[in-house]
């Protein structure tokens, strides 16, 4: 069938004021254009912009349901809070302070940046499997706490030179050989309580001679 009779057939307003479509794919269009569609396709249901705005829902508040309306989606409340539910259980809400998370956080990377300054601070796990936590300000070069799955250790960087590591045997290492000093002039620890000392001790100062063994 074709022309008025078709047209009969696919479509329907009843009594009580609803527009049934019986066909699947059969679209209800507006606009000009006809740009905004509205159809099922006998699998899901679409809302459609064909053209190029966008779709924009102005309400006080909107909520997203199941079917039943019984499990929340989500909810974007006005002059409040957005929320988003897992299983009718709410993980994710923004708050006027920032945002709150109920459970585990589970992300690629983290980049703090504050406003109008080269600072940042950023968590972030390589596609190796090396967790690292970068800390940058304006002119330092950036720091870095980085675990070494490769060398299983703990490498305490600045700029681009390893200053410490925490090896897997628990030994804490300088990263190089002979460059680094432990406390400086004025700046000492209290006390040292060590088993062994290595080295022929000839820059050993201040120390009674009778009490050191040959």
């Amino acid at each position: 069938a074709t022309g008025a009779s078709a047209s009969m057939k696919l479509n329907r307003v009843t009594s009580d004021g609803h527009l049934d479509l019986f066909g699947d794919n059969q679209k209800l269009r507006i606009g000009a254009s006809q740009d905004l569609e509205l159809y099922h396709d006998g699998s899901n249901s679409y809302i459609a912009d064909t053209g190029t705005g966008s779709i924009n829902v102005r309400t006080n508040n909107f909520y997203v349901t199941d079917v039943g309306g019984s499990e929340n989606l989500g909810a974007f409340n006005q002059n409040g809070s957005v929320e988003l539910f897992y299983d009718n259980s709410k993980k994710f809400e923004t708050k006027s302070t920032g945002v709150s998370v109920t459970g585990t956080l589970d992300v690629g990377a983290v980049d703090s940046t504050v406003a109008g300054a080269d600072n940042t601070f950023t968590l972030e796990t390589t596609t190796s499997g090396n967790p690292r936590i970068f800390f940058n300000a304006s002119g330092s070069g950036g720091h870095r706490i980085e675990y070494l799955r490769s060398s299983n250790t703990l490498n305490f960087t600045n700029g681009s030179s390893n200053r410490l590591q925490i090896t897997a045997a628990g030994h804490t290492i300088p990263g190089t050989d002979s460059l680094y000093d432990l406390g400086l002039t004025g700046t000492r620890w209290r006390a040292a309580y060590v088993d062994t000392y290595y080295g022929d001790g000839s820059n050993l100062t201040g120390i009674n001679t009778d009490l050191v063994s040959d």
